[in-house]
């Protein structure tokens, strides 16, 4: 019970994310549809708290650089929107631990300069330039990805007097540190198709279909990067405690901004279901671009876009409007029922939050008749998907015997996962186990 009352409240704020690490960042959007750059991407308010930018760009020696920081201790970065850059000699006291998840895979396509500005900012400007050309006679850049698993720290905000400096001076520009960062297998590849095959083709997947992204693959594309084999990706499970052999190079950052005010430090809540992009661009398809006529991720709070976009058909904007309906909030009138169907349709749709928000709706019996055998399903469905906290709620029912029968030998890898993918509430419970 002492389980349920402290992580089911949480995973239900999760899936909007009030009381979130970033802060909203207000600004007129890009002016260009294709051709925005820093000055458009950073306006006076400055880089957002919260972002995932895309490494794939990287080049192979300062990704393994990367991968050695990473090993040796927390990461902390200066980042500005249009460029990202390690401190090799800043870190603080945390590390990371490799929490699985239920391999998955995706096509993201980039339309133009400004895309890649706002997407790729270590090396934006040259990565830009290269493909200038490319842009300027139609082709589009495809970025195919399989994705098996987190480096995560349990460390969910940070302070600038917690810094450690190996010399004076190297945390001076800290602006950011790294919460965590997606491991995988990537190919980059620009193509003239009008579909986003080129870079499935070249990734070796024979339907772009079976990635969920549909369309056919086209042979007109020519490969930009590549590191590691889907082969080797589809052999992951979420039982691995290490990524396999081929499949495990560094694919998408989680920033988070350090706090220049010296406050202590909290833990607070799974930053992935906060706003990701800078001023005026929305996340849509996998990555930060000018808002269209094509469904995207609304902001939290702002129900009429996201009543707008879940109609359109975006889960997540259905998992946050769920939200508000089941907790009344922004004007919303108070409806569990209401929110029930809007997890169910962000969860069909492939939010994890919302399948966890859904569960612990049918474990309450709120808005929908209990039901403990669905719920667990969807938590623990939640929790393949790499979501932590339905990790630590399903380990500590099997640990406690809450819900379902006791079994703490079950309980132990699913805790290890939600521990190591970040939450320390899981760890908390592993400790005790």
């Amino acid at each position: 019970m002492r389980l349920l009352a402290i992580t089911l409240p949480a995973l239900l704020l999760l899936s909007c994310g009030p009381g979130a690490v970033g802060k909203k960042v207000a600004g007129p959007p890009p002016a260009a549809a294709d051709n925005y750059g820093p000055e458009q991407l950073c306006p006076e308010t400055g880089a957002p708290d919260y972002a995932k930018p895309l490494i794939v760009d990287m080049a192979a020696s300062e990704r393994g650089d990367l991968e050695l920081a990473m090993d040796d201790g927390l990461v902390v970065v200066r980042y500005d929107c249009n460029s990202l850059a390690v401190l090799p000699d800043c870190t603080a006291n945390a590390e990371y631990r490799f929490a699985a998840f239920n391999p998955k895979s995706e096509v993201i396509r980039f339309d133009n300069a400004g895309e890649v500005n706002a997407n790729f900012p270590v090396s934006a400007g040259s990565f830009g330039a290269k493909l200038g050309g490319e842009f300027a006679r139609g082709n589009k850049l495809d970025v195919a990805l399989a994705m098996v698993g987190k480096q995560r720290t349990t460390t969910a905000m940070l302070s600038q007097n917690e810094l450690i400096e190996a010399r004076p001076g190297a945390c001076a520009d800290a602006t950011h540190f790294v919460r965590g960062a997606t491991l995988g297998a990537f190919a980059l590849a620009t193509s003239s198709s009008a579909s986003i095959g080129g870079a499935a083709e070249v990734f070796g997947i024979p339907q772009v279909g079976q990635i969920g992204v549909g369309g056919s693959s086209s042979t007109d594309q020519s490969l930009q990067g590549k590191d590691g084999h889907i082969s080797a990706c589809e052999g992951a499970s979420k039982a691995n405690s290490q990524p396999p052999m081929d499949c495990s190079a560094l694919l998408r950052l989680e920033l988070t901004a350090v706090d220049p005010e010296g406050t202590p430090s909290q833990v607070r809540g799974q930053s992935s279901e906060f706003d990701a992009c800078p001023a005026g661009l929305v996340e849509q398809g996998g990555k930060c671009t000018l808002p269209s006529e094509a469904p995207h991720l609304c902001r939290p709070d702002d129900v009429a876009d996201c009543t707008t976009q879940c109609d359109l058909g975006d889960p997540g904007s259905c998992g946050r409007l769920g939200l508000y309906h089941q907790e009344g909030l922004n004007g919303v009138a108070q409806d569990p029922a209401q929110a029930a169907s809007l997890y169910r349709k962000a969860c069909d749709g492939g939010w994890t939050v919302g399948c966890a928000s859904l569960g612990s709706l049918y474990v309450m019996g709120m808005g929908v008749p209990r039901d403990t055998e669905a719920g667990i399903a969807l938590v623990e469905q939640a929790c393949d998907d790499g979501f932590a906290q339905s990790c630590t709620l399903l380990g500590g029912a099997f640990y406690t015997g809450n819900l379902v029968p006791k079994d703490a030998a079950r309980a132990r890898p699913v805790l290890e996962r939600a521990c190591y993918g970040g939450d320390p509430e899981g760890c908390f419970l592993l400790g005790e186990l």
